[in-house]
């Protein structure tokens, strides 16, 4: 986010932006989406406060949503009308970037085999402990991500009320990089465990959508 955040605040003062980190307790990067789903109501209220104390007049957030958080968003919205409350009274629109909506085929692979998931497990952890990583990559949202899986399903059930476009990128041998520094670790396991390459939109169907 640090490099990042220059990019796209401001533009001038047209704007004002706020960053909604759901890596820290009580919330995880690697977590569930019922874990994480509250984490948009809180990036909500504080975008909201910190603009007004800004002196922006603002009442409802546009929101940028890269990978899981998508999914993350969409889980709010969902638990929202779960309370007959509306997201899009406090969301005007969302656009994803990366976002598996579709599931990615690791997910599937790791309960399909178990010597991968403790594989995956390993070698988060060498990696955490030489400090090659910072976050975790593995952990239930992975598992929630598995094509088919009865999260995706169950988001797949609900209509956002909210205006949603997403944008997806692919990789030349048709995997999502996700994590730069783990390109040969994906393709070893790609290579040792027969993996379909990852392509949860098909090229030919990549655009900006409405949902």
């Amino acid at each position: 986010w640090g490099s990042f955040e220059p990019i796209v605040s401001g533009d001038s003062g047209k704007y004002f932006v706020s960053h909604v980190n759901y890596s820290e307790p009580p919330y995880s990067n690697v977590g569930s989406l019922d874990q994480n789903y509250p984490a948009v109501k809180d990036g909500i209220s504080r975008a909201l406060d910190s603009a007004k104390t800004a002196r922006f007049a603002a009442t409802r957030v546009d929101i940028i949503a890269h990978s899981l958080g998508g999914l993350v968003v969409r889980e709010y919205c969902r638990q929202e009308s779960l309370q007959n409350r509306d997201c899009s009274k406090e969301i005007r629109k969302v656009i994803t970037l990366d976002t598996p909506h579709q599931g990615t085929q690791m997910g599937n692979e790791l309960q399909k085999h178990p010597v991968l998931k403790t594989t995956a497990k390993v070698v988060q952890a060498i990696l955490k402990a030489f400090r090659i990583i910072d976050s975790s990559f593995y952990g239930p949202a992975l598992e929630e991500q598995a094509v088919g899986s009865s999260a995706l399903m169950t988001l797949a059930e609900f209509n956002m009320s909210v205006p949603m476009h997403t944008i997806v990128g692919i990789t030349e041998d048709g995997i999502f990089a996700y994590y730069k520094g783990l390109k040969e670790f994906w393709e070893v396991l790609r290579l040792n465990f027969s993996l379909v390459p990852d392509k949860t939109f098909p090229l030919e169907e990549v655009r900006t959508i409405s949902v």
